[in-house]
């Protein structure tokens, strides 16, 4: 079970020791690594605890890197992996302990081997309020094609997870708004989602009304404390919420622009959001996979639209995209000028199919080829 701690200024020295480690290897972010230990005293304590520091090279989560990754781990035979960052270390280290478990050859991803136990473990310290990856069970990562491959285990959530709301005031605010807008994201296909039950659709629903109160201020610049810790707490929901229903539509679609040309996962995946949005909530009977038919579907939304004093679905929508617009994120794949026609070829054909089996509406290829546009 996942131990989760809230704290200020943490003192990681003194959590460590008390959790019996002694020799963590650190994935973390430049951010981490460009500060003194006068500015940041994280990076003092973990210095201090014979700590082996890993900053990824790639903008992405891939093979080559957790290769790395482990070629070090053989070398310095850590006794925990600990994760300073957002999604990319965290989806990193689940993807190492996935293969160090598993006994994966890193390479044949399709043979999934059985895990039993742990190989180390996961002690993750959040420092964006996006992916949720830290309460979820399964990794992104990317092969040497750049397609991606999803990994799943109910091993892999962090075994321990330490939340400072102070580590996120010095986000830039194109990660402010890519973070948030993904845990959005998550959330609002989660309540569509074909796997939604009662409970992930609440955490959805919680999850979707603090971003909408919260994130346009946090993208401004404000650092309120109780700002912050509502958006934390909303990316942790969001990610509870799809450990249960999994992503659909927006997600499918998106990873093969970030492979292609770095789009920030974020703006990857809202960019469709506001499409499946109409395409999904105007299913009919013959087209619609969602338990209980159209109509349950709908209620759902409009419930969503009442709890935020909204009058109708349309003016739910018209709030989304409004959010989307107050971070400064394109809200359209036709926006995206620099794809080219078989760029958007590529992508409609490597749309991901495990996650767009959950979308509430059939998807047909004219469709996709209609959101990233002509």
């Amino acid at each position: 079970m996942q131990k989760i701690s809230y704290s200020e200024n943490i003192k990681f020295r003194d959590f460590i020791h008390e959790l019996g480690f002694k020799k963590p290897y650190v994935i973390c972010s430049k951010t981490l690594m460009n500060l003194t230990p006068l500015s940041h005293p994280i990076y003092d304590d973990l210095k201090g605890l014979n700590s082996h520091f890993y900053i990824p090279t790639e903008t992405s989560p891939t093979i080559n890197e957790v290769k790395k990754i482990n070629a070090d781990i053989k070398k310095i035979s850590p006794d925990c992996v600990v994760t300073f960052g957002g999604g990319l270390q965290i989806d990193l280290a689940k993807s190492l302990i996935y293969f160090l478990s598993s006994n994966d050859d890193l390479i044949n991803l399709g043979n999934k081997q059985p895990i039993s136990s742990k190989a180390l473990p996961h002690v993750c310290i959040p420092t964006t309020a996006g992916t949720g990856s830290e309460v979820t069970i399964f990794s992104v990562i990317y092969d040497d094609e750049k397609k991606k491959h999803s990994i799943e285990h109910n091993l892999l959530a962090p075994d321990h997870i330490y939340y400072d709301w102070n580590l996120l005031t010095n986000l830039p605010r194109g990660v402010r708004a890519n973070s948030g807008i993904d845990a959005f994201c998550q959330s609002v296909e989660s309540l569509w989602s074909v796997n939604g039950t009662h409970e992930s659709r609440a955490f959805a629903v919680e999850s979707i009304t603090l971003i909408l109160q919260n994130l346009t201020k946090f993208y401004l610049g404000e650092n309120d404390q109780e700002i912050i810790k509502n958006l934390q707490r909303a990316a942790q929901l969001s990610g509870k919420s799809i450990n249960v229903s999994r992503t659909t539509g927006p997600h499918a679609l998106s990873y093969t622009i970030t492979a292609l040309h770095g789009v920030p996962h974020g703006q990857a995946v809202v960019a469709s959001l506001l499409d499946f949005f109409d395409f999904n909530l105007s299913s009919n009977e013959t087209d619609c996979l969602f338990p209980g038919g159209p109509q349950v579907l709908h209620e759902i939304f409009e419930n969503l639209a009442l709890r935020l004093n909204l009058k109708s679905i349309s003016e739910l929508r018209n709030k989304f995209q409004s959010l989307i617009n107050s971070v400064e994120l394109i809200d359209s794949y036709k926006d995206f000028k620099f794809l080219s026609s078989s760029d958007k070829d590529k992508i409609v054909n490597d749309v991901n199919l495990e996650r767009l089996k959950n979308n509430p509406r059939i998807v047909t290829k004219d469709f996709l080829l209609k959101v990233v546009g002509p």
